[in-house]
């Protein structure tokens, strides 16, 4: 469950930065995200989605789509949002 854990802290910031961005341009719902994941991240890319529907539900991403795009690096960046 540990693992779970760190997955769902990583979502939580992802949401925060999300909902700050969508804050900035007016928006007043998130459509879909797209995050790219590195391989080295030390993520478990199924978790991740697992902690994505239990972030966004309720406020203005829920239902949000989350795209995810591997690397092979560390990174774990938001690189999209698609928002109206």
């Amino acid at each position: 469950a540990g693992a779970a854990m760190h997955e769902q802290a990583l979502m939580e910031e992802v949401h925060r930065i999300a909902l700050a961005a969508a804050a900035a341009e007016g928006a007043v719902r998130i459509h879909g995200l797209r995050l790219r994941v590195g391989h080295q991240a030390g993520v478990d890319p199924d978790a991740l989605r697992f902690a994505f529907e239990v972030v966004m539900a309720g406020g203005i991403a829920a239902g949000a789509s989350l795209e995810l795009e591997l690397s092979a690096g560390r990174e774990l960046e938001l690189i999209g949002l698609d928002v109206s």
